[in-house]
């Protein structure tokens, strides 16, 4: 059987308009508990599970919170938010959408940071079919921005195997757009010597960032290999080009193909070799 596309869905925000039931309802926790927090603080918080947002107060209040009062905190906020829960209504099409893959047979899931006792209400107005993939933060060790939601919801799926190199891949994009930040050209120096000012070159600062961004690079272009590999094998196209079929067969001596269920390769750095030596580059 051929794979097709799947989808991973979050749940406030994405698929229901429930962003300010929980905003409020934080607020009524807090007012409960003594802790006076402005209702935009909160707002700019929402997304986080209760354990992340009851870290994050410690910053907004200068109060650090206990477990056991993060824990009430959480309580509080589930029974704040129950009380609201007839108003979160879906986002338009949202509902719509869901039904249409459903009857395409593509699959999809949903992964949210909330509790299931928030979660619950929500997914209900939702008629979300009973076989369908819903993990909450009640389910994995770590919440987001941790990949454990995702890879939790994804399991089971052709794409799953995968998931994690999408993290990977972020995590160096984001380095390498943070060393491409300007340097300035020249530094001016606070040492005199009769009279004349010296000023320090910022040339060998640039060279090596430039040099560290083309390793990352090479690092995404490996990723980008692998999951191209990967389809090509999910999607069986037939008789490749010249060119393709030779990177295809040199990617594949390096990284095999990783299935549903199975883990991927200890060890990348072949393949990134692969890259950085220009191997892939002659089309004979």
């Amino acid at each position: 059987m051929v794979a097709g596309p799947a989808f991973l869905f979050d749940l406030d925000g994405t698929l229901v308009d429930s962003v300010y039931q929980h905003v409020l309802a934080w607020q009524d926790a807090l007012d409960q508990t003594g802790i006076e927090l402005a209702v935009w603080r909160i707002h700019r918080k929402i997304g986080m599970s209760g354990g992340l947002f009851a870290n994050a107060l410690l910053r907004e209040t200068g109060r650090a919170v206990t477990p056991e009062e993060a824990n009430r905190l959480r309580a509080l906020h589930g029974e704040a938010y129950a009380s609201r829960a007839d108003r979160v209504r879906p986002l338009p099409g949202a509902r719509e959408l869901l039904e249409h893959l459903t009857r395409l047979e593509v699959p999809w899931a949903i992964a949210t940071s909330g509790y299931i006792e928030s979660a619950g209400p929500t997914m209900e107005g939702l008629g979300i079919p009973a076989t369908t993939p819903v993990i909450t933060r009640d389910q994995v060790t770590h919440a987001k921005p941790d990949p454990d939601l995702f890879l939790a919801a994804a399991a089971g799926s052709p794409d799953d195997a995968l998931a994690e190199l999408a993290v990977a891949g972020q995590a160096i994009t984001v380095e390498a757009r943070t060393l491409a930040h300007p340097v300035s050209y020249e530094l001016a120096s606070s040492v005199k010597g009769e009279g004349i000012e010296d000023r320090a070159t910022m040339a060998p600062l640039s060279a090596r960032r430039l040099a560290d961004m083309i390793a990352l690079s090479a690092r995404v272009v490996a990723i980008e290999l692998v999951v191209a590999a990967q389809a090509i094998d999910l999607r069986a196209p037939g008789q490749l080009g010249l060119g393709t079929g030779r990177a295809y067969r040199m990617i594949r001596e390096l990284v095999p193909f990783t299935q549903a269920d199975g883990t991927l390769p200890a060890d990348l750095e072949p393949l990134v070799e692969l890259v950085t030596m220009g191997t892939l580059t002659p089309a004979a």
